[in-house]
């Protein structure tokens, strides 16, 4: 069974660890490794069965890998394994039944771990696991009913994304529906989080988990030719406990997020993305001293040039904002956090990528991104599905008296520093794909010291 498309780009993520993230060394290890899980999320969830009759299928992934970075003052270095078994029933093209199962082992190199610890074994954790229900189908084929429009529902684990991404990608215990008529579809989510999951509060007392509820509904319109605007709202909250109980500070962060875009083609080649979102809510701020209102803003422009010719080269610009605090300490947590007035920092649930060496978290952030990959030979068949490409990034804090994700920006200036990514995606066969990246970032005046720091990644996956 042939499971790939682009695969290679899977391998690289599959690091989804239960370390408790408690120090900022930490914060930036789970920063880097949401990218890496994102690509290998992508490729296994395209290959979820769907459109079958009554058939049941199995299968699983073998990733190993091995990762180098340049931590603070040293350079770190760890090895993983990760299995993932899959197992998927449809019956009469009505009813679907799909897990996933996951089971990773993490070793890091002598004094690398900025968890006290060099050896770690994740699971056997249920991945993903859902049973989903095509009620239009369901009633036309039991009862004879046909309904003008095509429905589905979905409860159990399953990976949610509100728009583009930018405030909610993520996997949710919980149900969705979806409506599709002719020109339009709509999509409701009710869930909460995996407890597991590592909090987008890195205070120690809940880095290492969240207890949170989500409520929202995505509205898409169809009816035009190219193009398929979007919008959305979505609440969350937040009902975590800190362990242990701590009397001096409450750690609530509710909020909601609006958003609005379109994705499609600008002319013949030329594709776009777009997505705006307006945050409000509330946040605690930092010693107790009450609720502050969330206002909120963040965006991400992406244009794409996929050259018609053999190659396949495609060339990319992006530009993404959030918002910042300038009265907070810490970008990301409650402890040290928004101390007065109004909290502007974006904080959200969502994926976007912002370089590999670098990691930072999207929030208090600005960049400029330019791309280009291609297929250096594809009239070579045992080098066509050899992909190649590139990233430069620019980076500027959206709030100058603000902090960002990477507590080491304390210089004073707004430009945060550049960075180059290279990567190679080779799928080998139709089972086994290897992935090779590197990345370097360049400090800019946001930091007293003037640094390079390096990123490398090997890996690949095996598919059974």
């Amino acid at each position: 069974m042939c499971r790939w498309g682009m695969a290679v780009a899977v391998v690289a993520g599959a690091l989804a660890s239960p370390l408790a993230a408690q120090s900022p060394q930490a914060n930036q290890f789970f920063q880097r490794e949401q990218f890496l899980r994102e690509d290998t999320r992508r490729q296994l969830d395209a290959d979820m069965p769907t459109e079958q009759k009554t058939v049941a299928t199995w299968g699983g992934y073998i990733i190993p890998q091995w990762q180098q970075y340049d931590d603070v003052r040293k350079q770190s270095n760890f090895r993983q394994i990760d299995l993932r078994l899959w197992g998927n029933v449809v019956v009469d093209e009505v009813h679907q039944f799909y897990a996933r199962m996951k089971l990773i082992h993490t070793n890091f190199g002598p004094g690398d771990s900025p968890f006290g610890w060099n050896q770690d074994l994740e699971g056997p954790n249920l991945d993903q696991g859902f049973y989903e229900l095509r009620l239009s189908k369901a009633l036309k084929k039991y009862w004879g009913i046909d309904l003008p429009f095509d429905s589905r529902v979905t409860v159990g684990r399953q990976f949610v994304e509100f728009g583009n991404g930018l405030s909610l990608s993520t996997i949710l215990d919980g149900g969705t529906f979806a409506v599709e008529t002719g020109q339009w579809r709509a999509t409701g989510l009710f869930a909460t989080t995996v407890r597991s999951d590592e909090n987008i509060d890195h205070s120690p007392l809940v880095a290492d988990h969240m207890d949170r509820t989500f409520g929202g509904m995505q509205i898409d319109y169809l009816g035009l030719s190219g193009h398929q605007p979007f919008a959305y709202f979505l609440v969350q909250h937040d009902s975590t406990e800190e362990e242990p109980e701590d009397y001096r500070q409450e750690y609530d962060y509710d909020s909601n997020y609006f958003g609005f875009g379109s994705n499609g083609e600008v002319v013949q080649n030329v594709r776009y993305a777009t997505e705006i979102v307006f945050q409000t809510g509330t946040s605690q701020r930092q010693n107790n001293l009450g609720k502050s209102p969330i206002a909120a803003f963040a965006f991400d422009q992406l244009f794409e040039y996929y050259i018609p010719v053999k190659h396949d080269p495609v060339l990319g610009v992006e530009y993404a904002v959030a918002t910042g605090d300038a009265d907070r300490t810490s970008a990301t947590d409650t402890v040290a956090g928004n101390r007065s007035g109004r909290d502007n920092a974006f904080r959200s649930f969502g994926y976007i990528n912002t370089g590999y060496s670098s990691a930072y978290e999207f929030t208090n952030l600005q960049f400029l991104r330019t791309g280009f990959r291609f297929k250096p030979m594809p009239d070579c068949p045992a080098l066509a599905k050899l992909e190649i490409g590139s990233d430069l990034f620019w980076y500027w804090k959206q709030q100058i008296d603000g902090p960002v994700s990477d507590f080491r920006a304390d210089g004073g200036g707004r430009e945060l520093g550049t960075e180059v990514d290279i990567y190679a995606n080779y799928r080998i066969f139709s089972d086994l794909a290897v992935m090779v990246r590197y990345g370097r970032f360049w400090t800019g005046e946001a930091y007293r010291d003037d640094e390079k720091r390096d990123y490398l990644y090997a890996g690949l996956i095996y598919s059974f």
